[in-house]
């Protein structure tokens, strides 16, 4: 067993690597029918303006977090040995894709890492360059937590210092891992915890963003509209419904990615309602709900993944004209 394990591991590893690869190696941004605006923002920030190191104070844990040092102070040694701002893309782009595809493969198979290959994911590693950084950390501390390795610990409690939203997900994720574990619970009571989280995320998420990131002083405060297109979240919302239903009507133990998954669409859905921002949640949550996904044990399955195959061609057109 411990060989076949071993195996698999080998070839999943493999496998990330290759295509991690091939699928950087692609120009997505000259084949998109739009410019990454973060990506030139990132651009401007790390080659020709200077480092907020350099002028900012950060005095306190609070400011460490909010105006996140980490990330700055990552890009100030970055630059400081020769890294360009392309060098730097080119790095996290990798990193980000390498643990998706080695996360989805070691939990499923190994051709189920083309279910990654979807505009919302791909656009998400290409242009979200610091919070695509935090998620691999995430992401890799979960595969070291899951081989016992306690550099899990040091990984996790990093990552706020790079994207202040870490907090967040790291309060999903083990929401996620407390449903998962408390085996006496009745599972209606679990999902409605899971639900309501979510429900409480799309407000955080919506009218009460700008109002909260404006009492931390953060920048983003002032934009003015973040909410995602509907047609953009469809498959989304209808693949909540539809987990919903099971999740009430099945008595069955879920793991932690099925609650993560459903955390993250019951955001999704609520958020149609409250114009909040679920699209790049969705995008770094991708890995997981692909994972919980892949792991339905339904009759339906099949359907589903005829949808979402359809749904991603759709996407890829309006993505590509």
């Amino acid at each position: 067993m411990n060989f076949l394990i071993k195996k698999k591991s080998i070839y999943a590893f493999l496998i990330a690597l290759f295509s991690t690869y091939l699928i950087v190696l692609i120009p997505w941004e000259a084949l998109r029918s739009s410019n990454y605006v973060d990506r030139a923002n990132y651009v401007s920030y790390i080659d020709y303006t200077l480092n907020k190191t350099l002028w900012f104070d950060y005095d306190t844990l609070l400011s460490k977090i909010s105006f996140e040092w980490g990330w700055h102070k990552l890009i100030f040694i970055a630059t400081e040995n020769g890294l360009s701002s392309d060098h730097i893309f080119y790095i996290i782009s990798s990193f980000i894709l390498f643990i998706s595809i080695l996360l989805v493969t070691l939990k499923h198979n190994y051709y189920s890492f083309l279910f990654l290959i979807n505009p919302v994911f791909i656009d998400f590693c290409f242009s979200q360059m610091r919070l695509a950084f935090t998620m691999a950390l995430i992401y890799l501390a979960y595969l070291l937590y899951q081989r016992k390795n306690l550099l899990y610990i040091p990984i996790l409690l990093s990552t706020p210092f790079f994207h202040t939203s870490a907090v967040i997900f790291l309060g999903v994720f083990l929401v996620a891992t407390k449903l998962e574990q408390w085996k006496r619970l009745n599972f209606m009571l679990k999902n409605t915890i899971a639900i309501t989280a979510g429900l409480v995320l799309a407000i955080v998420t919506g009218p009460l963003m700008s109002q909260i990131l404006g009492q931390l002083g953060d920048r983003r405060a002032e934009y003015e509209d973040m909410s995602s297109p509907v047609l953009y979240m469809s498959f989304w919302v209808i693949y909540f419904v539809y987990l919903t239903i099971k999740a009430y009507t099945e008595n069955l133990e879920r793991n932690a990615f099925f609650y993560v998954s459903l955390i993250i669409l019951s955001m999704v859905f609520f958020n149609v309602f409250f114009s909040g921002y679920s699209s790049r949640f969705l995008a770094a949550c991708f890995p997981i709900i692909i994972i919980a996904l892949l792991q339905l044990k339904s009759k339906e399955k099949q359907l589903l993944l005829a949808g979402y195959v359809m749904y991603t061609i759709m996407l890829w057109y309006f993505w590509s004209t």
